[in-house]
């Protein structure tokens, strides 16, 4: 369901005149479900034969529903609960800020099933957008390393896609995990400024420094 028809329901059902709540409260709760079915599901998604909720639109569609008045919110809460737990969850942003609320919005018990794709890059044009620098000494940390530059020379120097730079690629293996968090980085200074990258790839919950992380304040 697209944003233009979730909004339409949205009015529909605050509209006075159809006297929403007037209709059997098992039709409300099929109404309620129609609108969610689909929330945090991108066009991708629908293609595919594994259907994922992104976190980041998730919570927005979510709360358009519950926001609405009291009584929607006890009634539909339930659905959105449901949601959260018996689905597969994603998480694809390049904002710091939509991947903290995401994820502060979600359960603790949640959040460690998260696949993650975080994407910041700052640039001489764009400079200071994103706490890139607070976040990857916190990471070198947790890879073992006294800062950012050790990490740096003890990292593989790869191509990744849609990056026309090489970067460095660090695996990060949190205890008790044998699939690695996929860093890459790259700190470029230059007479025209700094061009500052950082992706984050894999279960990022996982990580020690992830509450740490969800602190940094920029």
């Amino acid at each position: 369901m697209d944003q233009t028809s979730q909004s339409s329901i949205s009015k529909s059902i605050m509209a006075p005149t159809i006297g929403f709540f007037r209709l059997p409260l098992e039709l409300r709760l099929e109404i309620y479900n129609t609108y969610l079915n689909d929330a945090g599901v991108t066009q991708s998604d629908f293609e595919s034969s594994s259907i994922e909720r992104d976190i980041s639109q998730l919570f927005t569609e979510i709360n358009q529903l519950l926001r609405l008045n009291h009584q929607i919110y006890h009634e539909a809460r339930t659905i959105a609960c449901r949601l959260i737990y018996d689905s597969t969850l994603k998480c694809t942003t390049n904002d710091f800020a939509t991947f903290k609320r995401s994820f502060q919005s979600l359960p603790t018990d949640r959040q460690h099933c998260v696949l993650t794709k975080l994407t910041l890059l700052n640039t001489p044009k764009k400079p200071n957008r994103f706490p890139t620098n607070k976040i990857l000494r916190i990471l070198a940390k947790e890879a073992g390393y006294r800062n950012t530059q050790m990490m740096q020379n003890g990292s593989q120097l790869v191509y990744k896609d849609g990056v026309k730079k090489p970067v460095f690629l660090q695996h990060i293996f949190p205890p008790g995990r044998q699939s690695p968090i996929n860093l890459y980085f790259k700190l470029h200074a230059s007479n025209a400024g700094c061009w500052e990258y950082l992706a984050l790839d894999g279960l990022v919950a996982h990580l020690e420094s992830f509450e740490e992380i969800l602190k940094v304040e920029h």
